[in-house]
């Protein structure tokens, strides 16, 4: 209708759907990706590139650890790109080289699905900062992991993320909300659980595969009997 393209009547909008299983049905064995028995771990996975917004990410860290100095907290960076180097030099630069770790997946393209899931289990709260999304991937796997998120409120983030009850929202490059919303989270291990529970329960009913092939299979149905009645 905005363009003058074709009718909105015309173009039926199917969500995403994704296999979820390894995410919903996972073992309970994790990476140990770092050196962080009694620290609670936040991770962002994703590409590093410019929109993912990963400074962001270390300049939460740097504030949550001004903050709050004694709060046993370390941030992990899951993925591959050319800005690695940067972002490495940029946590030294901030004084947090200890407390991040940066991991690469063992497939750059994708990911080892069985990796992500001992991934995903290692942490306890899984952030997004990025500047625009269109569904954010890295979120309905970890709220189907049982994880609690906090990310920028850009995009389509808020068809995946319900303000207050899956998760916490904060506006693109606002440091101190994010952190904020992230520190309540830490400090509140109950909220964590709660949401993570709720965020599981609605990625399972809104973003699996199954919901995908039915609204396909009905969409199809639906055109055969509208031609040939």
């Amino acid at each position: 209708d905005v363009y003058k393209i074709a009718p909105s009547e015309k173009c039926p909008l199917i969500p995403l759907g994704l296999d979820l299983e390894p995410f919903l049905n996972k073992d309970q064995r994790t990476l140990e990706l770092m050196d962080s028995q009694g620290f609670m771990k936040v991770g962002i996975v994703g590409r590093l590139v410019d929109v993912k917004n990963h400074k962001m990410f270390l300049d939460v860290l740097k504030g949550i650890k001004d903050r709050e100095p004694d709060l046993n907290v370390k941030f992990l960076i899951v993925g591959g790109g050319d800005l690695k180097k940067g972002l490495e030099s940029y946590a030294r630069e901030l004084g947090v080289e200890d407390s991040v770790l940066f991991k690469g997946f063992l497939s750059e393209l994708v990911g080892d699905r069985r990796e992500l899931v001992s991934i995903y289990n290692d942490l306890d709260v899984v952030a997004l900062t990025s500047l625009n999304e269109g569904t954010p991937i890295s979120l309905i796997e970890a709220m189907a992991s049982g994880k609690a998120v906090v990310s920028t409120d850009v995009g389509g983030v808020r068809d995946v993320v319900v303000q207050g009850q899956t998760g916490l929202l904060s506006p693109s490059n606002d440091v101190d909300s994010f952190s904020a919303n992230l520190l309540t989270l830490l400090r509140d291990r109950d909220k964590r659980v709660d949401m993570g529970a709720k965020g599981r329960s609605f990625v399972k009913e809104r973003f699996s595969k199954e919901r995908l092939f039915k609204d396909i299979e009905a969409l199809y149905k639906e055109l055969y009997d509208k031609y040939h009645e």
